[in-house]
């Protein structure tokens, strides 16, 4: 018994977390959030952050990747100044992070050594791909809630953005032209 309990408890992973006095806040709003939304919605989040007496400073950034997202990079108090592991603060912040409504903070310890080309806002990802993109949306879908249900998963979060509806806006310049309009005109 005292095997299987331990084996719960030690962390494992193919690249062990290490405590580099940082930890990354990933906040992503539904699809088609404002900027100025998304930068009220980041204020909230930095405002609780720089809370916690271990978290010494952040850099925050605003619609980096779409204009839904923003992350903050804290930089912890060194290491030997402090109780409490990067992983543990990570820990204390999820819970009341997790309390706003609108939006949805991941937190992370960053890697020591990162494994691929894509940034993404977890330790782990999983990519799922088909050229039936109804068949790809309805089973990413699916596997998202599974996995979101799993209690040894944290912060499960995906970047599939379909929700918006989109317009296609066709210009008909001839016709724009016979009632006095040019294409500037009309953007």
């Amino acid at each position: 018994i005292a095997t299987v309990e331990m084996f719960g408890i030690v962390p494992k992973g193919f690249i062990p977390d290490q405590d580099n006095d940082t930890l990354n806040v990933s906040v992503r709003a539904a699809q088609g959030t404002s900027f100025a939304e998304m930068v009220d919605s980041a204020k909230r989040v930095s405002d609780v952050v720089i809370k916690n007496p271990y978290v010494y400073d952040f850099f925050l950034n605003v619609g980096g990747g779409s204009m839904n997202t923003a992350a903050l990079n804290l930089t912890l108090t060194p290491r030997a100044d402090r109780p409490a592991t990067a992983s543990q603060i990570a820990q204390q912040l999820r819970p009341v992070l997790a309390r706003f409504p609108g939006f949805r903070a991941t937190v992370t310890v960053p890697a020591a050594l990162t494994v691929g080309a894509r940034a993404t806002t977890s330790s782990y990802n999983l990519s799922v791909q088909s050229a039936d993109t109804e068949q790809l949306y309805t089973w990413a879908g699916r596997l998202d809630a599974a996995i979101t249900a799993l209690p040894q998963v944290t912060d499960v979060t995906n970047d599939m953005e379909i929700k918006s509806p989109r317009l296609d806006l066709v210009l008909d310049r001839d016709k724009a032209a016979a009632v006095g309009l040019k294409a500037s005109d009309i953007q």
